[in-house]
């Protein structure tokens, strides 16, 4: 008669380890996603002030969950939304999460690090774009019906709401056949369109300081310098940007008929109300 197999006290537990593990990766697995999806609207709307909706919601291994079909009032912003949270940063009490937006063309891939007792405060968030559809963030700006175009580079912000002045972050990015659209009063130019902008910007103690902003386009292209000082919120920003631009003829006429190819020109006031005030 065979001896019965005696194991350690360290392979038992490894055993019971590994069942553990098993049970739990089944569980992930098998766990109904659909009984989340109403949820994850809800709040993914209420935190946006906007309707979402959701395809598909499934899990993604080894730990994460991807939504297929992400729309926003009932327009598509995404093919495939991924979410993977960090365990390491649930080790260290702070809740981290990297999530990639998968369109037909393009895609952005983001983390964001927050408080579990206080989320969004403080912030850190980073984006790396490359072809986005940058229309997916005209529900979030005012004026944003004249979005368009696609978004290349990177985005960096670390932020709080206790010394929201003291924000740090850089911007590099390529912002390709899109406009800008212009919300003042009585001015004849809705949007400015281009081919490309070029804007590096980086910010120190809640001041926006830019760098570099170059604009290529049919009928305006030129520079623009300055710094904007963040608000509580983006329509009280307030602006101090110079700008020295080239105009076609017909922008020369529906500006006046000014003199000479070039405009230069001061933007101050808010981002929601902006003064612009035009030099020769």
């Amino acid at each position: 008669m065979d001896k019965p197999i005696l194991y350690s006290f360290w392979t038992k537990t490894l055993f019971i380890l590994y069942a553990i593990l098993c049970l739990i990766l089944f569980v992930y697995v098998r766990f109904p996603y659909y009984v989340l999806k109403p949820k994850l609207e809800t709040a993914i709307g209420n935190a946006l002030s906007t309707d979402i909706s959701m395809g598909k919601v499934q899990p993604k291994l080894p730990f994460g969950m991807t939504v297929e079909g992400l729309k926003l009032n009932n327009e598509i912003i995404a093919r495939k939304l991924t979410l993977s949270p960090s365990l390491f940063s649930l080790i260290t009490g702070s809740l981290g999460l990297s999530f990639h937006i998968d369109q037909e063309r393009g895609d952005l891939k983001g983390k964001i690090k927050t408080s579990f007792k206080h989320p969004g405060n403080p912030l850190d968030v980073s984006l790396t774009m490359k072809e986005f559809d940058a229309s997916s963030f005209r529900k979030f700006i005012k004026g944003g019906s004249e979005i368009g175009g696609t978004l290349s580079g990177n985005f960096a912000i670390k932020t709080s709401q206790e010394n929201f002045k003291d924000s740090k972050g850089e911007i590099s990015i390529v912002w390709k056949d899109g406009q800008i659209p212009l919300n003042i009063p009585s001015f004849p130019v809705a949007a400015i369109p281009f081919s490309t902008f070029e804007v590096n910007a980086k910010m120190d103690k809640g001041v926006l300081t830019i760098e570099k902003a170059v604009l290529n386009g049919n009928d305006i292209s030129g520079t623009v310098d300055g710094d904007v000082r963040l608000g509580m919120n983006m329509q009280s920003s307030q602006l101090n940007l110079r700008g020295n631009l080239k105009l076609s003829p017909g922008y020369r006429t529906m500006l006046g008929n000014l003199s000479g190819d070039n405009l230069t020109f001061t933007l101050g006031g808010t981002a929601g109300m902006p003064l612009f005030n035009m030099g020769s």
